[in-house]
């Protein structure tokens, strides 16, 4: 799947075959239950609702390929499910994702990241305050998310844990170059 779709819809399986590091039948299933059980609890959104019935077939858009992209990787750092939901709802509330879509579409030599930094409860282990910088390789910016002043190494020290994921090397992944320079 290319992001050539007419109609910008997508089903959990095209979603899962393009996300997915193991191009298999069962690597593909194992991420079609992921995206399921990131529907149930909220994480992805379809279109018009969940179809909890048979027969049903949830349809979602691209900026939701998007977002199960970011998680997907997340995840394999095994972030809870509240950080995760926070993560959701801050790429959504970024309005409504165009830092995801101009990352997207960026030529190849810019590079960004998403950092996501967090403290941990020392009684609970619950994660706490979690923190989303989103940057890219010349320590610039997008959306307002971070002034250039306190993206420095000093915002490191207050956190009990940190994440950085290359934004520009997933997305090449889901959206290669050709298509994104296509879209300037």
């Amino acid at each position: 799947m290319t992001f050539d779709n007419d109609y910008g819809e997508f089903t959990v399986k095209d979603i899962a075959e393009q996300i997915t590091y193991v191009k298999t039948h069962a690597g593909v299933s194992k991420v079609i239950r992921q995206l399921r059980h990131w529907t149930a609890k909220d994480l992805l959104q379809p279109i018009g609702g969940k179809n909890t019935g048979t027969g049903n077939s949830r349809l979602y858009n691209e900026f939701s390929v998007v977002v199960a992209a970011i998680l997907f990787e997340v995840t394999r750092y095994g972030l809870p499910i509240d950080l995760l939901r926070q993560l959701v709802n801050w790429v959504e509330g970024d309005q409504d994702g165009e830092f995801a879509w101009d990352l997207a579409l960026m030529p190849e030599e810019a590079k960004a990241f998403l950092q996501i930094a967090w403290e941990v409860d020392s009684k609970t282990g619950e994660s706490l305050d979690p923190k989303f910088y989103l940057f890219d390789d010349t320590d610039l910016q997008w959306g307002g998310k971070v002034d250039r002043e306190e993206f420095n190494i000093d915002h490191l020290k207050s956190h009990t844990s940190s994440i950085v994921i290359n934004l520009s090397k997933l997305f090449d992944r889901i959206y290669p170059l050709p298509n994104r320079l296509m879209e300037m």
